[in-house]
């Protein structure tokens, strides 16, 4: 989904938002020693995560992003 020209690259993420399935949603970003969760906030110029934490939003370049479920929405209760 890069842009190949870089003139292309401004228009990036809002293209990318639109089909993002993940977007302004809680994820966990898996990387080699370590796993990041928060709000994906979607992508910069660069192709780049963006994931706001309690510290901001930072954009990552590598890992696994998945969405952590049972922070979407309540538990819910069994009825008898």
């Amino acid at each position: 989904a890069f842009a190949r020209h870089p003139a292309d690259r401004p228009a990036l993420p809002a293209r990318w938002h639109a089909l993002d399935t993940y977007a302004d949603r809680a994820v966990c970003l898996h990387r080699a020693h370590d796993t990041l969760c928060g709000t994906n906030r979607g992508i910069d110029e660069q192709g780049r995560l963006l994931l706001e934490t309690a510290d901001g939003i930072s954009a990552y370049s590598e890992g696994e992003t998945r969405l952590r479920p049972q922070l979407l929405s309540p538990p819910t209760q069994e009825q008898p």
